[in-house]
């Protein structure tokens, strides 16, 4: 990968995770979307990422958390944060925006290209071979960004309940340090579409793009010890 996509590595073992702002005091004046970046401390680290394609210009710190409709959850050796646009819900997005880890066992040693099948199958599978591509942006032996299509989905999407006539865009970075495999990703759903046709895409070029650039500033970083030793 070139140095604008290198991720960060470092060390931390969280039994839990949880949400927080990479801010240091909540000031009131409005500053550039660029300048900010959320936090998901998760299992063995610590995922720096941007906020997601709906918040753009310049925002409060403070209204960050306004801009966004929340699932969290973790079960058993699994976690994700769900950002939706405010006033879509799980059964009728059209945008949504994930950071998950899974932590796969002490000295699992996972290969990062077994992670990414795991992420693709579900996709690929409700997709159909003939409608789905999946684009390697960048990768390194510790992480790969893809950009995905998929044109129709053959029966029901991934997430939803009943069959629904969409297409799908993604964006996702897989990562691996030490024993927890993460994902961060983004979704645009619409009407079904032509990949050669960016007129036809639920998401316009310049949102991808800019998605795009914002996912090389990711890291996955090690999270101080406690007590600032």
């Amino acid at each position: 990968m070139n140095h604008r996509h290198q991720r960060v590595f470092g060390s931390a073992t969280i039994a839990a995770a949880a949400f927080v702002f990479a801010t240091v005091g909540l000031r009131a004046e409005p500053v550039s979307v660029d300048q900010i970046r959320l936090t998901t401390e998760i299992y063995d680290a610590v995922v720096n990422y941007p906020p997601p394609s709906w918040v753009v210009g310049e925002v409060e710190r403070a209204s960050i958390p306004n801009l966004s409709v929340y699932n969290k959850a973790q079960q058993e050796s699994r976690f994700a944060i769900e950002r939706l646009p405010i006033g879509e819900t799980n059964a009728n997005w059209t945008r949504l925006y994930v950071a998950s880890g899974i932590y796969a066992g002490k000295g699992s040693n996972v290969p990062l290209a077994a992670f990414v099948d795991f992420g693709l199958n579900p996709m690929k599978g409700a997709c159909g071979q003939s409608k789905f591509i999946a684009k390697r942006l960048e990768q390194n032996a510790d992480a790969v960004t893809i950009l995905l299509f998929c044109e129709s989905y053959a029966g029901v999407p991934p997430g939803r309940t009943g069959a629904s006539l969409e297409g799908e865009i993604a964006l996702l970075v897989f990562a691996k340090y030490r024993d927890t495999l993460y994902m961060i990703h983004h979704h645009w759903r619409g009407a079904p579409f032509e990949a050669a046709n960016e007129a036809s895409w639920p998401v316009e070029r310049a949102v991808l793009d800019l998605m795009i650039d914002r996912f090389a500033s990711i890291r996955i970083a090690e999270m101080a010890p406690f007590g600032g030793r």
